[in-house]
């Protein structure tokens, strides 16, 4: 259980630091110095290093969740300036938000429990 609770914990703070990352960005003014933020400084070893060690603690629908969030970081990453937008950024940012809240709800849960917990998150 420690692993796991571990590599949500890691998971999250990563999420929390990219957060921080979107959030120096908005508004996004398409500048130089806010696209090497973005392709420099957001992160994803976290995520490669500890996604294996999540299993049935974390539901399909909020590891879907998960998925779509670094899917969007990894676009970000890899996007050209000329292409990049505050709305992309932004819904980017809000994911996050949702993120981190179901991760914090879920090692709550596992802490409190001492047990595997199913969670069902509505598509948003």
């Amino acid at each position: 259980m420690n692993l796991i609770t571990n590599s949500i914990r890691l998971i999250a703070e990563e999420i929390n630091y990219n957060l921080n990352i979107l959030e120096a960005v908005i508004p996004y003014e398409n500048d130089n110095e806010q696209d090497l933020l973005l392709e420099k400084e957001l992160q994803n070893i976290q995520w490669y290093n500890c996604s294996t060690n999540l299993g049935p603690e974390i539901s399909n629908d909020c590891f879907d969740l998960i998925c779509g969030f670094y899917r969007r970081i990894a676009i970000l990453k890899n996007m050209d300036s000329k292409n990049r937008n505050s709305d992309y950024i932004e819904k980017t940012r809000d994911k996050a938000k949702i993120v981190l809240h179901e991760l914090h709800k879920l090692t709550s849960n596992i802490n409190k429990k001492g047990t595997c917990v199913w969670y069902y998150i509505p598509k948003r």
